[in-house]
């Protein structure tokens, strides 16, 4: 029950790893579509000890892929698995992350902007308008997003995360 209280950035990323967001069973973007924003490869803390993950370290897999790895898990954090895949999508002008555990069928989406080459911040996404069960396909979790983001309110718990 509670990884399906899970939708963030990570993408998500960041599998940006933070708060409680929703998993969905379909990814925001085409994974092996879009290429990886190179700047955020590297290692990230954030001085909020409330965050369910402290650190983590990205990886470019390849031109289209990251490797995520939870250095740092704070409380509550949800998943079984400190590895992850990650990738990057836009949804209106937005950028996104989004990763997938080898062992969940669910992805999970943070929104991110960066904020130079040392600093991310990361909100979950909450899917206002139709909520998780109305994603049925990566067409309609785009269609949710994009109609939440106008919304207004779906970008929440917002972190901060800084360049180790």
């Amino acid at each position: 029950m509670r990884k399906y209280l899970f939708i963030a950035c990570m993408i998500g990323m960041l599998v940006m790893l933070t708060g409680c967001p929703v998993g969905v069973p379909h990814p925001l973007g085409t994974p092996g579509k879009e290429k990886i924003n190179r700047t955020l490869i590297g290692t990230w803390y954030t001085p909020f000890v409330e965050a369910e993950v402290i650190s983590f370290k990205l990886d470019r897999v390849d031109d289209f892929s990251y490797k995520v790895e939870i250095l740092e898990l704070g409380e509550g954090y949800g998943l079984q698995t400190s590895f992850m895949q990650g990738w990057v999508t836009q949804v209106d002008g937005w950028d996104f992350f989004y990763a997938k555990p080898a062992d969940d069928p669910n992805y999970y989406v943070f929104c991110y902007i960066l904020k130079g080459k040392d600093k991310i911040v990361t909100y979950d996404v909450a899917l206002k308008v139709g909520g998780a069960k109305s994603v049925t396909s990566t067409e309609e979790f785009r269609k949710e997003l994009s109609a939440s983001l106008k919304v207004g309110g779906c970008l929440i718990n917002e972190k901060l995360y800084i360049r180790k």
